[in-house]
């Protein structure tokens, strides 16, 4: 006979058996990193470059486009640079098509990314930016889902490495 200090109450089995699910959906499934396009050893301030944003996403899961329909429910992605560092955004950020297909839980067109995804964001450098290593930061808002859940809207920051030198060009 099991001693009564090994018995679990009957309330807790419930959780016990949903623990890995929920694990599982408190975890990150989308893993982003950025690198700019051309390499160089330096940039000068005023100069344009080209950001490549990777968006790496677990099997089973996707995430949504930069743009959805007008009342659609779902959570647009969003990339913008982050404020506060000698950077702007300098034009339309080039998206890869996404997987378009309606949804037959809620009847709607839905636009997702699944796999990967690469996004080219255009970067201006600051005329005032000063010299030295920079850490270029983007903010991307996503929301990750599954055919079962999705998990709560994301804001994640990434950064990609520049160095800047001399002054810029007159």
């Amino acid at each position: 006979m099991m001693s009564r200090k090994h018995r679990l109450p009957i309330f807790l089995l419930p959780l016990l058996i949903s623990a890995p699910s929920l694990k599982a959906q408190s975890a990150n499934p989308v893993t982003w990193s950025a690198s700019v396009q051309e390499k160089r050893p330096s940039y000068r301030p005023g100069q344009k470059l080209l950001v490549a944003l990777h968006a790496a996403i677990d099997p089973g899961w996707h995430f949504y486009a930069l743009t959805e329909p007008p009342g659609s429910f779902v959570i647009a992605t969003s990339i913008s640079v982050a404020s506060g560092q000698p950077f702007d955004l300098d034009g339309r950020i080039i998206a890869p098509p996404p997987i378009t297909r309606t949804d037959p839980t809620v009847g709607a067109t839905l636009r997702f990314y699944e796999k990967q995804a690469l996004f080219t964001v255009p970067v201006k450098i600051e005329n005032k930016a000063s010299a030295g290593k920079h850490s270029l930061k983007f903010d991307v808002s996503y929301q990750a889902c599954n055919n079962r859940v999705c998990l709560p809207p994301r804001k994640v920051g990434v950064t990609a490495a520049v160095e800047i030198s001399g002054h810029a060009r007159n």
